[in-house]
């Protein structure tokens, strides 16, 4: 199931959760987006996304670094 996210780069896979690593069905991972199984979740990302937008921080720390859309969703905002 495809969303959109504006930050999301043309090249980033977009998966359920559950389809990229096992989950305990309590977890609901198919609730969740994630582009492979060591990135964050789109819908956390999101979430930054939309908190940085909101709150206009001068300055951000990104401290991932597994495939950079962390960092790019930040740098979007």
């Amino acid at each position: 199931m495809a969303k959109d996210y504006i930050w999301q780069p043309v090249w980033a896979a977009l998966f359920k959760e559950t389809d990229v690593h096992p989950h305990v069905s309590e977890e609901k991972g198919d609730l969740f987006d994630a582009s492979d199984g060591g990135s964050t979740e789109y819908e956390v990302l999101n979430w930054l996304h939309s908190t940085i937008r909101l709150l206009k921080p001068q300055e951000i720390l990104e401290t991932g670094g597994w495939d950079g859309l962390g960092t790019i969703a930040l740098a979007h905002a």
